[in-house]
């Protein structure tokens, strides 16, 4: 695998930075990075389209995390079944939408093929990704302290090992250089029409959604989430092709194509930076001092009412050392 890990060695948010520039600098990404933040170290690169609700925290071919990421790796809905679900909640989430995003609405009948729908249906996919709706598409940000928060704000993850017992996770920050960043309707055009979202579904040996491999996708600021949350999106292929697979094309990344014009390329190399648990609560603390917290990622009330329940509480207690 080409993936470097590096463990953070104390809780202070700057060893933390320390490390990802370090990284920066060795294989001089520049701007071009983007990042995620995971609970559970071994979590693997996955849209939650693909995710398997049924499949449970629980190991079954070994405790290692080469062996748990081998089990996730299999563990996620085939393409068809997949594919049916992304229409059936696509159209769904469009009509619950409608009532509370009236801009978004598209006066041209849906049967009707318009570059107009065309137009809304991404930026109505852009708002369905934010509040959790199962797309092909996988949050990145091109913050990495907002990566972090991510990685740290939720309880501690909790996987059961094959000896049945519990065990608490550490988290994990996955760092990739990602120099292609289009609207997503730049990427692929039949004709004079662009696709919808749903056309680049399509199953087949070459569906046009591999074009969207080692691009990563910024949405418009429609919605304060995605601006908060400095969000881009990298979308899941999933097609016939293994190494179509979001998970294994990040992980093993040996290079990357600076300019889809020239074909100019550099080498890289992802990192997968693990926290582990017993900073998770100092650094979140740290990350509220900067003002990356969960009011100001997410800005709404209700938001904003779990961030001061939280900081009540947490102002009492010192770092964790």
């Amino acid at each position: 695998m080409a993936v470097e890990e590096m463990t953070l060695e104390t809780y202070k948010l700057a060893d933390f930075l320390s490390g990802v520039e370090e990284w920066r600098n060795k294989w001089q990404v520049g701007e071009r990075a983007v990042y995620r933040g995971h609970t559970d170290f071994n979590w693997i690169l996955i849209a939650k389209l693909f995710r398997d609700p049924l499949a449970k925290s629980e190991n079954n071919k070994g405790d290692t995390p080469i062996e748990v990421e081998k089990q996730l790796l299999v563990e996620h809905l085939p393409m068809k079944e997949a594919h049916n679900l992304e229409y059936r909640l696509f159209h769904d989430f469009s009509r619950y939408l409608y009532a509370y995003r009236p801009d978004l609405v598209c006066t041209v009948p849906e049967d009707e093929k318009s570059n107009t729908r065309t137009m809304q249906e991404w930026r109505q996919l852009s708002i369905a990704q934010h509040y959790g709706l199962p797309t092909r598409f996988l949050d990145f940000t091109t913050n990495v302290l907002v990566a972090l928060f991510f990685a740290v704000e939720e309880p501690v993850a909790r996987r059961k090992t094959t000896e049945g017992k519990f065990q608490e996770q550490d988290s994990a920050v996955w760092c990739i250089e990602v120099p292609n960043r289009l609207k997503v309707w730049q990427v692929y055009k039949k004709a004079e029409e662009w696709l919808s979202p749903l056309d680049f579904a399509e199953e087949g040996s070459a569906p046009p959604i591999a074009n969207f491999v080692n691009t990563a996708f910024v949405p418009e600021h429609i919605d304060g989430r995605i601006r908060a949350q400095g969000s881009v999106f990298m979308c899941e292929p999933r097609g016939k092709k293994y190494a179509w697979q979001l998970h294994i094309n990040l992980r093993d990344k040996t290079e990357t194509v600076l300019s889809r014009d020239t074909d100019g390329q550099k080498a890289t190399r992802t990192l997968k930076i693990c926290i582990p648990k017993k900073f998770r609560e100092s650094l979140r603390a740290q990350l509220d001092l900067v003002g990356i917290n969960r009011a100001t990622l997410f800005p709404d009330l209700g938001s904003a009412a779990s961030y001061l329940a939280w900081a009540i509480h947490q102002r009492k207690k010192a770092y964790i050392r």
